[in-house]
C-alpha cells in the first residue's frame, strides 16, 4: 500500500518555517495576537489529535496534561526572557521557539497523517497513541504560554 503526500503539505511546510523565521525576529505585537495564535494552535493540536484517536481518554489526558505543564513551565520561560510592555504592547525578543514548536505540530501531524494512510497498527498502540499526546500538547501548550506571558508582562506594567 502506498500513500502519496498532498501538494498543500509542503505549501504548508514552506509557509511555517518562514512564520517560524520570522518570529524569530524582535518585535512589538499585541499580546491579543499572540492569544489568537495560541488559540489556533491549541485548536489545531487538538483537532490533529481527536480527528486520529477520537475522544480516547488516555490521547485526551495526556495531551491536556501535555499542554498544562507546557504552560506553567513555559510562562516562567517566556517571562524571563526579557519582555518587555511598551503601553499595551509587548517587546518580545527573538526567538527560534515558536519555529521549533510550529515544525515540531507539523511533523507530529505529518507523521499521524501517514500513519492514518497506510492504516498503520502503530495507531493503537498505547506507547505510540500516549506520546503522540503528550508531545502535541507540550507543543501546542507553548504558544499558550508566550501568550500568557505577554498578556501578564502587560497586566504588570503600571500605566503612565
Amino acid at each position: 500500500m502506498t500513500a502519496t503526500i498532498p501538494t498543500w503539505v509542503p505549501v504548508l511546510f514552506v509557509a511555517l518555517a518562514w512564520l517560524g523565521y520570522r518570529l524569530s525576529q524582535p518585535r512589538t505585537v499585541r499580546p491579543g495576537k499572540l492569544l489568537l495564535v495560541a488559540l489556533g494552535m491549541f485548536a489545531f493540536s487538538l483537532y490533529g489529535l481527536v480527528g486520529t484517536f477520537g475522544l480516547a481518554p488516555l490521547a485526551l489526558g495526556l495531551w491536556l496534561l501535555g499542554y498544562a505543564l507546557s504552560m506553567t513551565l513555559g510562562a516562567r520561560h517566556f517571562t524571563a526572557r526579557g519582555l518587555t510592555a511598551v503601553g499595551e504592547l509587548v517587546r518580545m525578543p527573538g526567538s527560534w521557539v515558536p519555529l521549533a514548536l510550529l515544525m515540531g505540530i507539523f511533523m507530529a501531524k505529518f507523521v499521524l497523517g501517514a500513519a492514518m494512510a497506510v492504516r498503520s497498527p502503530m495507531l493503537h498502540d498505547l506507547a505510540f497513541i500516549a506520546g503522540m499526546s503528550g508531545v502535541l500538547g507540550v507543543l501546542s501548550g507553548g504558544f499558550g504560554a508566550r501568550a500568557l506571558a505577554a498578556l501578564r508582562c502587560v497586566a504588570q506594567t503600571p500605566a503612565a
